[in-house]
């Protein structure tokens, strides 16, 4: 089975190790690799040509405009599975709704044993093979992660009584970062980050949480993870904070005004009441090429 993805970016390393797992011959073409390089659409798409599958996760890229229209001249002849964070995408597809669906929740619950699932269901289903495929597995939705724990922390007060006396400085520092990077396995930075504040000498306390409130999911949102994790009783519990998502504090799902998620966030920076860092990260660049050049 031959399969044509283009996917979102942070799932692209997830979904390339999943195929190698399970023998897919699956060529991945990266959102942000599309919309930076419009040359790669013609390759996409002559590889969608001779494809099994289609299987594409629609972001808010310029792209889409052209790549909708390609995929349209393929439905007639190339299953296509539309997925994406808005319903309104899963109606490009041509397979049956059911299929979406759950192609859909194995991707929004993440991880690399959904990914695998994903595409053993998709095996099973278009191509009616013989083999056993899991539903898709469900995954916490928020947690305290650290490199060298055994398993995620659900509570903040089991975190801090495991992490006691790994660090001998006074002062702590939260990590806010997103639970896509957490299920896909894609921690390199979270790690590396974790490493240097601990040679430092402080204590980390690194939460990871889906970036925005979604009732559906039960997601509860970047807000309130983090007032549970890293405040008590008002106080917060640490002494700085880095942020590496890049949604407002207070983003929703039901689609209130940036205004109205800033204003949440405001009331939590108020709560916490101090030093945030919210860095620039690129994974499609390099130092060379992050730093200013000299004449």
């Amino acid at each position: 089975m031959k399969i044509t993805s283009v996917m979102w970016g942070s799932y692209s390393p997830v979904l390339k190790r999943a195929a190698a797992t399970t023998g897919t011959d699956c060529r991945i073409y990266p959102t942000r690799i599309l919309e930076e390089s419009p040359e790669k659409i013609d390759e996409a798409v002559t590889s969608m040509q001779t494809s099994d599958v289609i299987l594409v996760y629609h972001t808010s890229d310029l792209f889409w405009e052209r790549m909708d229209r390609e995929i349209a001249t393929l439905r007639e002849k190339v299953p296509v599975i539309s997925l994406g964070p808005d319903p309104s995408f899963w109606g490009q597809s041509t397979v049956d709704p059911v299929v979406v669906t759950t192609c859909q929740r194995y991707i929004t619950n993440n991880g690399e044993e959904n990914f695998v699932s994903l595409l053993l269901f998709i095996k099973k289903e278009l191509f009616h093979e013989a083999i056993e495929v899991l539903p898709p597995a469900d995954l916490p939705w928020e947690g305290i992660y650290h490199p060298d724990a055994p398993a995620v922390f659900r509570k903040v007060d089991d975190y801090l009584a495991w992490y006691k006396g790994r660090t001998a400085g006074q002062y702590r520092v939260g990590l806010v970062f997103s639970r896509t990077s957490w299920a896909a396995g894609n921690v390199d930075l979270e790690d590396q980050l974790i490493r240097e504040l601990e040679a430092e000498g402080l204590g980390v306390i690194p939460v990871f949480t889906y970036a925005i409130q979604d009732d559906a999911l039960g997601a509860r949102g970047m807000a309130q993870v983090v007032t549970d994790h890293l405040t008590h009783e008002g106080v917060p519990r640490v002494d700085a904070l880095i942020k590496l998502i890049p949604f407002l504090f207070g983003t929703t799902r039901d689609g209130q005004s940036k205004k109205a998620a800033a204003e949440n966030g405001v009331d939590l920076l108020k709560i916490l009441d101090i030093p945030v860092f919210s860095p620039v990260v690129t994974m499609y660049m390099s130092l060379e090429q992050c730093m200013p050049r000299t004449a």
